[in-house]
């Protein structure tokens, strides 16, 4: 059975198995007609609610802006829907950061790093100045 959208081409079923002593065991394979399928749609609302989708386990992908409740209204639309996403093309776009890390020399840039990631350390970031100036001179 599918556990992951990956897999939603997958058939359902499974394999059983008879075995009996002194001989060979004996292997068919068995298929679910009756498991709830995994599948991906993509589409506006519109289009969406439009489709017949059955009683699939759904990932969604809408096709729109993005705005509060969308993921909701697509639950509403289809009851199916565990994961709701928007298309790439509709994804917010980050504002790019003040400072350009252009600007700053790499021994600040680690440093940067390791206060942000919680890991400072003033024996790291010596290693660093000294792995560093090793390396480019």
């Amino acid at each position: 059975m599918a556990v992951d959208f990956g897999e939603e081409a997958n058939t359902p079923g499974a394999l059983l198995v008879d075995v009996s002593p002194g001989r060979p065991a004996v292997v068919r394979e068995v298929t679910f007609a009756q498991a709830r399928t995994l599948r991906t749609v993509t589409g506006t609302l519109e289009q969406l609610e439009a489709m017949d989708v059955g009683d699939a386990w759904l990932k969604v992908v809408v096709e729109e802006r993005a705005r509060p409740g969308l993921a909701d209204t697509v639950r509403e639309l289809l009851p199916g829907a565990l994961d709701v996403s928007l298309d790439e093309r509709f994804r917010p776009v980050r504002a790019a950061p003040k400072t350009s890390s252009a600007t700053r020399s790499p021994r600040e840039l680690f440093r940067d790093y390791l206060s942000s990631s919680g890991r400072h350390d003033d024996q790291v970031a010596g290693l660093f100045d000294r792995l560093y100036d090793e390396v480019t001179s």
